[in-house]
């Protein structure tokens, strides 16, 4: 008598199993992304479409760009969640970023470009004479604030507004004002108002001078007065002279007095020379 051979258990041929755990698989998937915030639809044939949003993250600093988005099931590489990056080409922006003054960006995207810094006057002074840089202190407000370094560069820093702005040279240095081709005016400071009308504007303001430009003066008797510059005895007998300031260039007349004479000293200036005369008594 031929035996029975006992069938086996077939998984797929039991439908109220399989549909339970299909059942709970979809269940699973459900509750995972309600509770991720994310959604997902279903097809009439029971098939998932994805509707989960996610954002380009190009500069690594976990905001997303929200000019470029994608759709997918799960978070692809280089993505993410949120879209609250202003400016996703720069790491240093961001939602909450330390502001980066000078740079003219919104650092931590509220809206206001370089907000919470100060503004700047920048700058550098030069002489064309010896083309190197002139070191002299600047002035801010009445204020001593900076002095240019022996290349002639400063920078100072000031809040918004109309402030007013110095470069004092004095008639020590013989500083003078060049204009293009034209004769400069003679000036021993230059004093303007500027206006900073934004946090974080720099200003830059840069100036020419010719140094050396103007009269020294040799006399054969140590006590004179030259009422140019004042009413004070001067020692022109010394090797060196005195240095009489700086002048305009071309023709220049400067009176000599000694006891009870006075000449007149009748030259040229020239341009970046420093001009020699002597009077004799």
């Amino acid at each position: 008598m031929a035996t029975k051979r006992k069938s086996k258990s077939n998984f797929l041929k039991q439908p109220v199993l399989l549909a339970v755990v299909i059942a709970v698989a979809v269940t699973l998937f459900v509750t995972y992304y309600a509770t991720s915030g994310q959604t997902a639809k279903f097809s009439a044939a029971g098939n998932v479409r994805c509707n989960l949003v996610f954002y380009q993250d190009a500069d690594k600093d976990s905001y997303g760009n929200i000019r470029a988005q994608l759709s997918a099931c799960s978070l692809p590489q280089g993505y993410v969640t949120n879209n609250l990056d202003c400016g996703d080409a720069d790491p240093q922006t961001y939602p909450g970023a330390k502001e980066i003054c000078g740079d003219s960006r919104d650092n931590n995207c509220n809206g206001i470009m370089d907000d919470g810094c100060a503004g700047r006057i920048k700058g550098k002074l030069r002489n064309r004479c010896t083309n190197s840089g002139v070191a002299t202190p600047i002035y801010l407000d009445g204020q001593r604030v900076a002095d240019s370094d022996s290349d002639g560069r400063y920078e100072v820093e000031t809040a918004v507004g109309k402030h007013n702005f110095k470069i004092q040279m004095g008639n020590i240095n013989g500083l003078i004002m060049y204009e293009s081709d034209r004769s400069a005016n003679y000036i021993t400071e230059i004093n303007e108002d500027v206006t900073i009308d934004s946090p974080g504007r720099a200003i830059t303001k840069n100036y020419d001078f010719e140094t050396g430009r103007g009269i020294r003066l040799h006399t054969n008797v140590p006590d004179v007065v030259v009422p140019y510059i004042g009413s004070g005895t001067l020692d022109c007998s010394k090797p060196e002279g005195c240095w009489l300031g700086s002048a305009p260039i071309g023709r220049f007349s400067v009176l000599v007095q000694h006891a009870d004479q006075t000449k007149l000293v009748d030259t040229t200036v020239e341009r970046c020379t420093e001009k020699d005369v002597t009077v004799n008594f």
